[in-house]
């Protein structure tokens, strides 16, 4: 028999996981934040 919070915390996992990542449009790429970053200036 499983208990309350568990019930409620695989509920909530399943609602969580089951959504489909949102897609997120900035104004930036990857590779532009990347542009002049070097091993000194990542820290």
């Amino acid at each position: 028999m499983k208990s309350d919070s568990k019930r409620q915390t695989e509920s909530a996992v399943g609602r969580i996981s089951s959504k489909a990542p949102r897609k997120v449009n900035l104004p930036f790429s990857e590779a532009e934040l990347l542009v002049g970053l070097d091993a000194d200036g990542a820290l």
